[in-house]
């Protein structure tokens, strides 16, 4: 078995990320690394690429990759980095990928960013997450920065394949012992989305409120809060598991009793109690 290093980060051996800090954009092995080669590849390119190996065998070596920059930085602020924080929940199960080829491995995560376009312009968000708050953020003179590249390939990756991928889980009786994650404004619903999430295990859709009412629809612009109750009791009908998750902020944090008992009135559990 390899010997774990001090530089080891478990993700080149597991992740392919569509990076929007890297030109084009291009893959890398997580959202915070910087590459140097600004040539744009498909998955297999980069999967199978030099940087990616060379990234390993740095690694293995207990050297620094230089793309890597940001979490070694912030781990000699003393702050504890995504590389540490990735490595306490995978590093253990997936050790015996360290011991693999590259011809061996095959990615396990695979991350796709298709842009900042966002239907709300939420108050605590930042110009380039969102393009509505962008918009805003420009008519009032703060600093910007661009929104992420709006990224076309990525976005027909996920239009092709994320649908598909689904109804293949479900038509192949995979559905039956898969959990699946899903967070949301709740502004907007698919009904063959919901038709298809109901065969399996377990959904747990996190929907972001912040607070109740119209105190909610002025801190995400653009809400509404009619649609938001009438949607959170749509899913529940059919029979999903929603709970509630708000962004605890200055701008909230005299709310949060009235959505607390908002929750606890309609059982609804809510987190970051």
């Amino acid at each position: 078995m390899k010997k774990i290093t001090s530089t080891t980060c478990i993700l080149p051996w597991m992740a392919l990320d569509r990076n929007a800090d890297t030109s084009d954009p291009a893959f890398a092995p997580c959202c915070l690394y910087q590459s140097e080669e600004k040539s744009k590849r498909s998955f297999s390119e980069y999967w199978h690429s030099t940087e990616l190996a060379q990234i390993r065998s740095q690694m293995n070596k207990g050297e620094k990759p230089a793309g890597c920059w940001k979490c070694f930085n912030d781990e000699s602020l003393g702050q504890k980095s995504m590389r540490q924080s990735v490595n306490e929940s995978r590093l253990g199960p997936h050790t015996d990928l360290l011991d693999k080829t590259s011809a061996q491995l095959k990615p396990l995560q695979v991350k796709m960013l298709s842009g900042a376009s966002c239907n709300l312009a939420c108050r605590m968000c930042q110009s380039h997450v969102s393009s509505k708050v962008h918009k805003v953020w420009e008519s009032v003179g703060l600093p910007l920065k661009e929104p992420y590249q709006y990224d076309h390939e990525s976005e027909k990756i996920i239009r092709e394949n994320a649908d598909s991928l689904i109804a293949w889980l479900v038509d192949n009786d995979h559905a039956g012992h898969i959990t699946v994650y899903v967070t949301t404004n709740a502004m907007m619903l698919d009904d063959k989305l919901i038709s298809h999430l109901k065969r399996f295990e377990n959904v747990v859709v996190i929907v972001s409120l912040d607070a109740v009412g119209r105190k909610h629809e002025y801190i995400r612009p653009g809400a509404d809060w009619d649609t938001i109750v009438s949607n959170i009791d749509k899913l529940r009908k059919n029979r999903l598991n929603v709970i509630v998750q708000p962004v605890i902020s200055a701008i909230n944090i005299l709310c949060l009793p009235e959505l607390i008992d908002w929750c606890q009135q309609r059982n609804l559990h809510m987190t970051q109690m």
